[in-house]
Protein backbone atom coordinates (compact mmCIF):
# COMPACT_ATOMS: atom_id res chain seq x y z
CA UNK A 1 0.00 0.00 0.00
CA UNK A 2 1.21 3.64 -0.71
CA UNK A 3 0.48 6.13 1.50
CA UNK A 4 1.71 9.95 0.59
CA UNK A 5 3.33 11.70 3.98
CA UNK A 6 3.38 14.87 2.23
CA UNK A 7 2.75 17.70 -0.37
CA UNK A 8 5.36 18.77 -2.69
CA UNK A 9 4.77 22.68 -3.97
CA UNK A 10 6.97 24.49 -6.30
CA UNK A 11 6.38 27.97 -7.09
CA UNK A 12 7.60 29.48 -10.66
CA UNK A 13 9.07 32.98 -10.46
CA UNK A 14 9.80 34.89 -12.84
CA UNK A 15 12.97 37.93 -12.74
CA UNK A 16 10.68 40.45 -11.54
CA UNK A 17 8.85 38.07 -9.03
CA UNK A 18 12.33 37.66 -7.72
CA UNK A 19 13.41 41.74 -8.08
CA UNK A 20 10.31 42.16 -6.48
CA UNK A 21 11.05 40.04 -3.40
CA UNK A 22 12.65 41.52 -0.03
CA UNK A 23 13.94 39.90 3.38
CA UNK A 24 13.52 42.07 6.81
CA UNK A 25 14.37 41.32 9.84
CA UNK A 26 10.81 42.23 12.17
CA UNK A 27 11.56 42.43 16.06
CA UNK A 28 7.70 43.30 16.19
CA UNK A 29 6.35 40.50 13.96
CA UNK A 30 8.69 37.85 16.17
CA UNK A 31 6.74 39.67 19.04
CA UNK A 32 3.26 38.87 17.94
CA UNK A 33 4.03 35.63 16.88
CA UNK A 34 5.16 34.79 20.20
CA UNK A 35 1.54 36.20 21.43
CA UNK A 36 0.20 31.98 20.18
CA UNK A 37 2.16 30.71 22.82
CA UNK A 38 1.27 32.58 25.92
CA UNK A 39 -2.66 31.70 24.88
CA UNK A 40 -1.65 27.90 23.91
CA UNK A 41 1.33 26.78 26.56
CA UNK A 42 1.29 23.58 24.60
CA UNK A 43 1.86 24.93 21.09
CA UNK A 44 5.58 24.79 21.32
CA UNK A 45 6.71 23.66 24.56
CA UNK A 46 10.18 24.34 23.91
CA UNK A 47 8.99 28.08 24.71
CA UNK A 48 7.41 27.29 27.97
CA UNK A 49 10.43 29.13 29.77
CA UNK A 50 9.71 32.36 28.05
CA UNK A 51 6.26 31.61 28.79
CA UNK A 52 6.68 31.90 32.25
CA UNK A 53 9.05 34.49 32.54
CA UNK A 54 7.03 36.90 30.14
CA UNK A 55 3.77 36.20 32.52
CA UNK A 56 5.98 36.90 35.51
CA UNK A 57 6.68 40.63 34.10
CA UNK A 58 3.87 41.37 32.72
CA UNK A 59 0.85 42.61 34.25
CA UNK A 60 -2.08 40.70 34.46
CA UNK A 61 -4.51 43.17 32.83
CA UNK A 62 -1.44 43.56 29.93
CA UNK A 63 -1.05 39.29 29.37
CA UNK A 64 -4.74 39.11 29.29
CA UNK A 65 -5.17 42.10 26.22
CA UNK A 66 -2.14 40.54 24.60
CA UNK A 67 -3.82 36.97 24.14
CA UNK A 68 -7.39 38.08 23.83
CA UNK A 69 -6.14 39.91 20.36
CA UNK A 70 -5.02 35.97 18.72
CA UNK A 71 -8.15 34.25 17.46
CA UNK A 72 -8.86 31.19 18.74
CA UNK A 73 -7.34 28.91 15.65
CA UNK A 74 -4.30 31.50 16.83
CA UNK A 75 -4.59 33.56 13.85
CA UNK A 76 -3.25 37.39 14.50
CA UNK A 77 -4.61 40.42 12.90
CA UNK A 78 -2.57 41.45 10.01
CA UNK A 79 -2.53 45.14 11.64
CA UNK A 80 -0.37 44.05 14.21
CA UNK A 81 1.99 42.52 11.97
CA UNK A 82 3.06 45.46 9.04
CA UNK A 83 5.38 44.85 6.06
CA UNK A 84 8.99 46.21 6.81
CA UNK A 85 9.65 49.02 4.94
CA UNK A 86 13.55 48.35 5.89
CA UNK A 87 15.65 45.77 6.43
CA UNK A 88 16.32 46.13 10.13
CA UNK A 89 13.41 48.36 11.74
CA UNK A 90 13.48 48.72 15.34
CA UNK A 91 10.66 47.27 17.13
CA UNK A 92 9.56 51.17 18.30
CA UNK A 93 9.75 52.02 14.05
CA UNK A 94 7.27 49.10 13.65
CA UNK A 95 5.15 49.78 16.47
CA UNK A 96 4.96 53.58 15.31
CA UNK A 97 3.44 52.24 12.14
CA UNK A 98 0.82 50.10 13.90
CA UNK A 99 -0.11 52.88 16.53
CA UNK A 100 -1.17 54.62 13.00
CA UNK A 101 -3.57 51.72 11.34
CA UNK A 102 -6.82 52.89 10.91
CA UNK A 103 -9.68 51.80 13.12
CA UNK A 104 -11.63 50.80 10.56
CA UNK A 105 -8.66 48.27 9.94
CA UNK A 106 -8.08 47.21 13.16
CA UNK A 107 -11.78 46.58 13.30
CA UNK A 108 -11.79 44.55 10.64
CA UNK A 109 -8.62 42.68 11.25
CA UNK A 110 -9.72 41.43 14.63
CA UNK A 111 -13.49 40.14 12.55
CA UNK A 112 -11.42 38.00 10.12
CA UNK A 113 -9.12 36.95 12.62
CA UNK A 114 -12.09 35.33 14.62
CA UNK A 115 -10.97 37.16 17.87
CA UNK A 116 -13.12 35.88 20.73
CA UNK A 117 -13.09 38.60 22.50
CA UNK A 118 -15.91 41.23 21.55
CA UNK A 119 -14.61 43.31 19.14
CA UNK A 120 -14.76 47.28 19.51
CA UNK A 121 -18.30 48.66 17.96
CA UNK A 122 -17.01 51.90 16.99
CA UNK A 123 -13.75 53.75 15.46
CA UNK A 124 -13.32 55.13 18.77
CA UNK A 125 -12.95 51.60 20.45
CA UNK A 126 -10.88 50.20 18.01
CA UNK A 127 -8.71 53.16 18.32
CA UNK A 128 -8.32 52.65 21.85
CA UNK A 129 -7.88 48.93 21.69
CA UNK A 130 -4.70 49.35 19.08
CA UNK A 131 -3.47 51.96 21.36
CA UNK A 132 -3.77 49.37 24.61
CA UNK A 133 -2.12 47.16 22.91
CA UNK A 134 0.61 48.75 21.81
CA UNK A 135 1.54 50.08 25.10
CA UNK A 136 1.47 46.63 26.25
CA UNK A 137 3.80 45.24 23.70
CA UNK A 138 6.32 48.47 24.54
CA UNK A 139 6.28 46.78 28.00
CA UNK A 140 7.06 43.29 26.99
Amino acid sequence: MDVAFGLMISFELSVEDLADTRFAISPLNETIFSLRVLRDPGLHALHLPWRRSALARLDPADAALLVSVVGEKLALPDFLTPRPAVFAPSFDEELAIVRRTPPHVVRHDLEAALVAEPLPEDDAAAARLRDDVCDALARL
